[in-house]
């Protein structure tokens, strides 16, 4: 039985519906990382670049300094950068200004850079069925209010402009007013796969702000009272994170030395208090909690003091009976701080003050120590000053199958096992990058296996990564096929294994 007799039809759907979630494939947008340095001169800030998979450390000359905070940095669909801001400035991919940039978030030179000194206070998102624009949502500080945050304020940014090199086509848009906490701000994708969630938090009160981004802008900011009141949340005060599922929502806290677990509706926007946990300083010199984000499959939290990775299993009965100690500083260099997951399904720490590499968790995924926290691991062309970028889950899909999952009811007419590998170098000596994309919300394996088919290789690959560093240096000059599956499909892609031993 035919289901489609018009072919014309069938095609219309199918060519719709590709384009409503191939984004979600494989979505780079968050390929490029900045890591600014206070103290730097422009032409030293250095940065991670995963366009070839693994990230490269890469230097950039940008048009003014990061502070010591994080800002957003964006590229576009294939990894290439369009632009980037330390939450007062706004560079494009050439390292100029931004044209029509200027008094962005109400920056003044005269302000010393005191408005956009926060991390967490700016994220750049997809403009939603605006192909080639962006909206940067960011927080304004009054700096004549004691309270400091008063404002979260919005601007367009459109990379078709200006004859490609971009514009600020508006800016400084009141989303609402309110006395909100600095260093807070996050976002992830709605249930639709289209549209976004912002989440912010009041100051001195339980209360959410959650504010939902469609093809119309910023339209709705809703307030919800749950978990606890936050009096402060200033510069290295904590680290506010979604679960890449989208799922969660936590934060941990400085001043209260705890981390709080959030459920998330994706559908609604509705948020609800789930578990905390205390955590108790290991000697009287332990600082309290800085930082913490969530493994990429979504079942672990990292919480981090200065000295120790604390590892919670969020699908046990009780945060506090999960904890785990998996990362202990090794008093080698400065203290650590703030973790950021990469694309390529790690998660990576910068330290404390200036230094000129990053450390590392290789299998976020795993329990406990098995996954494999590496301090000081990642070597950087120059020294960063506590500045990581921040993003959301740019490739979350739609929650199939609830009742927000509206703009892919024809899912089952899509072929989703076309990966695009790509391996580099190839040939190779063992040791290669791939990159890929796994439909969005799903897993796969790795494998490799010999001329006669035989499996000589086999490895998880991360939800929602894109990339990974291989190392098969035991493998024999030969052919190899390098084969992704993920549920009933799977893609080969042949390679070339040539040793000089």
């Amino acid at each position: 039985m035919k289901i489609m007799r018009n072919p014309k039809l069938f095609l219309l759907l199918l060519t719709f519906f590709y384009l409503n979630i191939q984004p979600t494939f494989s979505q780079k947008y968050d390929n490029t990382w900045l890591m600014g340095y206070y103290y730097s001169s422009f032409t030293n800030v250095t940065g991670l670049d995963f366009y070839f998979g693994n990230p490269v450390s890469v230097g950039f000359a940008p048009p003014f300094n990061f502070i010591s905070t994080g800002g957003a940095c964006m590229s576009d669909v294939n990894g290439d950068l369009l632009f980037y801001t330390n939450g007062c400035q706004v560079a494009n991919f050439n390292n100029q200004i931004l044209a029509n940039s200027a008094t962005f978030n109400n920056y003044t030179p005269q302000n010393s850079y005191m408005i956009c000194d926060t991390w967490q206070s700016v994220i750049s998102l997809p403009y939603p069925d605006h192909p080639g624009q962006f909206i940067l949502m960011h927080c304004y500080i009054d700096l004549n209010s004691p309270f400091g945050v008063k404002k979260l304020l919005y601007s367009t940014v459109d990379m078709n402009a200006n004859g490609g090199s971009g514009e600020m086509t508006s800016k400084n848009n009141v989303v609402f007013q309110d006395t909100i906490i600095d260093s807070f701000l996050q976002a992830t994708k709605h249930g639709n796969g289209r549209d976004w969630w912002v989440i912010t938090h009041g100051r001195s009160t339980n209360k959410f702000h959650v504010t939902l981004v469609t093809p119309s802008g910023p339209v709705q900011d809703t307030e919800y009272y749950t978990g606890p009141a936050v009096p402060r949340f200033d510069i290295g005060e904590g680290q506010a994170e979604f679960s890449p599922d989208g799922s969660m929502f936590g934060f941990v806290h400085n001043r209260f030395n705890s981390f709080y677990l959030f459920d998330f509706d994706r559908c609604s926007g509705t948020i609800s208090f789930r578990d905390s946990v205390h955590i108790t300083q290991s000697n009287p010199n332990e600082w309290p909690l800085w930082g913490g984000t969530f493994s990429p499959n979504s079942q672990y939290f990292y919480a981090n003091t200065q000295q120790r990775i604390l590892q919670y299993d969020l699908l046990a009965p009780s945060l506090a009976a999960s904890e785990k100690l998996v990362g202990v500083d090794n008093g080698a260099g400065n203290a650590i701080f703030r973790p950021r997951p990469g694309p390529n399904g790690k998660i990576y720490y910068i330290g404390w003050g200036g230094e000129n590499d990053l450390s590392v968790i290789n299998n976020p995924d795993l329990a406990d120590t098995l996954c494999d926290f590496q301090q000081h691991s990642f070597p950087l062309t120059s020294y960063h000053g506590t500045s990581i970028p921040d993003f959301p889950n740019y490739r979350l899909g739609p929650l199939t199958g609830s009742s927000c999952d509206t703009l892919t009811s024809i899912n089952e007419l899509l072929d989703d096992s076309y990966y695009d590998i790509t391996i580099s170098p190839n040939p190779n000596n063992g040791i290669f990058t791939i990159s890929y994309a796994l439909q969005a919300d799903r897993s796969g394996k790795l494998r490799v296996l010999d001329i006669n088919g035989k499996e000589v290789y086999l490895r998880s690959l991360p939800i929602y990564s894109i990339s990974q560093q291989m190392e098969l240096d035991f493998l024999a000059s030969g052919i190899y096929y390098l084969q992704i599956v993920s549920g009933k499909n799977s893609e080969s892609k042949k390679f070339v294994v040539v040793r000089e031993d």
